[in-house]
């Protein structure tokens, strides 16, 4: 009760109303988000779609042991929390909105807290500034909007807490601070692997600030690298090699390291730009968004003088300009290890590896705002925001631009419609960006009414040609355009050409021979299409759409000892399933057998009450007339 009580305490204490205002100016930046559904990448994590975590609590230890990650992939911590809330309330979009409202908002106060404690020396002022425009900057919607960008907030949420932690070691020497340190890293990592880079800011900060006493440097070395350490006990035989795909990552074409280099450089400028100009803004990168430059693009050198400029300012800002130091220290540690200037990562470009450069970006902003308006490290809150008018001026002007821009970008999240559809029109040569805009234009009209059909349909096959324009060896987009051509707009015979194209790239596909199949069926070609069925399920004997769609072909044809042969194998692979008591039925009628005809249909309809084909069968024969 005693320990409840200094809590409260501590929360209701007036020293406490700044942070209070950080987290509820965090959690009210994003308050229009609570209504958006669910978008694209969330199906991957916090949907029924996942097999993982739509079994709730009892797949933690499941999650927690999962193979097929690379290093900085395996994110159980983050997974686990969307089976902890799937167990809860299932699957609920406003839920899942309202978690990621909170988190972001301690995210928030919890960066504040530590940039107070790595930067004790600084003016109060220019800290809280530096933490509103964080919270304001756009670049950090992507993580707050996708369930995806869940895994960065709770690993900086831990890696936060864990550096406050050992920073209380080096000031008290106290064992229990470096135990609470090492576990809180250790969540980070599980959280988020890629906060790895994070753990050179504390070092820095020793760095800088300096610290009396070798073993206490020792601890911290210690207590980074148990936390690695950990973190690779859980890695330890179940590595697998990322796998990337040409369409996410064309940097893969380029075999040699010179001209990767100057590439990955051209792009890293595109991560600079988004930090001070945070103006086009994707959820996704890919094939077509970036030039592959060689070094007689000026934009690579300039990109190569940024990098070196922040290097020269860490080294030389550190201790007349200390916040500035910081501020690009933490824009090399973020962004550079993930932007494939040294190693092959899953994506060209990923916003969400912008999350923690905006910190950077924002103390480096700031600490130059002070540095002109000559704010001096011992002014107040007060001295600084009441009496220098330039600086409340310029705070507000700079809080008004970047809120402005993160609440009407919230709004492009609200459904996979309006934000693929922007982003395609916002990046019109990316393979990915046009891709999912004629995916989810198709999604769309099968969930909502659409007035126009047809200019629906012909709007969703646009982008998608688009997208295999940009890139024609991608099998997804022109297998989506391929079932668009037989499902939606019953042209059949251009379906099969694209699943052929689709063949001739993936020939081992199961889903494109079994398209092929249905295209070949729906132009009357049964025996091609019977034999195409053959080879999916050659490919893999138990695939129960293929034994389905064989099983019609012979049925609906009277090939019915045939029928009966493959029926057979449809009972022992899947003896649970209601067709084939259906189809059994449908061939005990050709022999006139009524009476166990109704048996297997009425034990198919236990098996599937809503079965439109058994039910239509089973009032047929139940008619007056079914006898004549």
């Amino acid at each position: 009760m005693l320990r409840i009580r200094s809590i409260i305490a501590y929360l209701t204490d007036s020293s406490q109303n700044l942070n209070w205002m950080v987290f509820f100016f965090g959690v009210l930046m994003y308050t229009n988000i609570l209504p958006d559904g669910f978008t694209f990448g969330d199906e991957l994590v916090g949907t029924g779609e996942n097999t993982i975590t739509s079994r709730g609590i009892s797949a933690i230890p499941d999650i927690f042991t999962e193979t097929g990650y690379g290093w900085f992939d395996y994110q159980p911590l983050a997974k686990a929390s969307f089976a902890l809330e799937y167990s809860l309330v299932g699957q609920y979009y406003l839920f899942s909105n309202f978690v990621q409202i909170g988190l972001f908002g301690l995210v928030c106060l919890v960066m504040y807290l530590m940039i107070g404690r790595l930067l004790s020396g600084v003016s109060p002022a220019l800290r809280l500034m530096a933490i509103l425009l964080f919270v304001a900057h756009p670049a950090n919607t992507i993580v707050v909007n996708s369930l995806l960008g869940r895994a960065e907030m709770l690993g900086f949420i831990f890696f936060g807490l864990g550096t406050i932690k050992l920073i209380d070691w080096l000031e008290l020497a106290k064992p229990k601070s470096l135990v609470l340190a090492l576990l809180l890293m250790v969540l980070g990592l599980l959280s988020q692997p890629q906060v790895m880079s994070w753990f050179l800011l504390p070092v820095f900060a020793v760095w800088v600030n300096g610290i009396k006493g070798k073993s206490k440097v020792f601890g911290l070395i210690g207590c980074l690298l148990g936390a690695i350490f950990v973190y690779a006990l859980f890695r330890i035989g179940n590595l697998s090699d990322p796998n990337i795909l040409a369409v996410y990552n064309p940097l893969i074409e380029l075999t040699g390291f010179s001209e990767r280099l100057a590439a990955g450089l051209y792009v890293l400028l595109h991560g600079f730009k988004l930090l001070m100009f945070p103006h086009t803004l994707l959820s996704s990168y890919s094939y077509g968004s970036f030039e592959m430059v060689g070094w007689n693009n000026p934009m690579v050198y300039i990109s190569l003088l940024i990098l070196i400029a922040q290097l020269l300012v860490v080294f030389l800002a550190r201790k007349r300009l200390p916040m500035l130091a910081f501020g690009a220290f933490l824009i090399l540690i973020d962004l550079v290890p993930f932007s494939n200037l040294f190693s092959l990562q899953s994506s060209i470009f990923d916003e969400k590896n912008l999350f923690g450069a905006t910190l950077g970006i924002c103390l480096i902003i700031v600490s130059l705002i002070g540095f002109f308006l000559k704010v001096k490290d011992t002014d107040t809150i007060k001295q600084v925001f009441v009496r220098n008018n330039s600086f409340r001026y310029l705070l507000l002007l700079l809080l008004v631009l970047g809120g402005y821009k993160t609440y009407s970008r919230n709004y492009v999240w609200v459904n996979n419609y309006k934000l693929t559809t922007v982003d395609a029109e916002s990046d019109p040569n990316a393979a990915i960006a046009n891709f999912q805009a004629g995916k989810y234009l198709r999604v769309e009209y099968y969930k909502y009414p659409v007035q126009n059909l047809i200019s629906h349909i012909d709007s969703a096959a646009f982008y998608l040609n688009k997208s295999i324009d940009i890139f024609d060896q991608w099998p997804t987009s022109i297998m989506e355009l391929g079932e668009l051509r037989l499902q939606d707009s019953g042209q059949p015979g251009l379906a099969l050409q694209l699943f052929e194209k689709a063949a001739q790239i993936e020939p081992e596909n199961p889903e494109i021979v079994l398209n092929i199949g249905l295209s070949l069926s729906s132009l009357g070609r049964t025996g091609e299409a019977i034999e195409m069925f053959g080879t999916v399920l050659e490919m893999d004997p138990t695939d129960e759409r293929a034994m389905e769609q064989i099983l019609m072909l012979y049925t609906n044809n009277s090939y019915f000892d045939e029928a009966e042969y493959v029926n057979q194998r449809y009972f022992q692979l899947h003896p649970e399933s209601a067709q084939p008591y259906l189809y059994q039925s449908k061939i005990l009628l050709s022999r006139n057998d009524t009476v166990k005809a109704l048996d297997y249909l009425n034990e198919a309809k236990t098996r599937n009450p809503e079965g439109q084909d058994i039910n239509e069968l089973l009032l047929k024969l139940q008619s007056p007339n079914s006898a004549k």
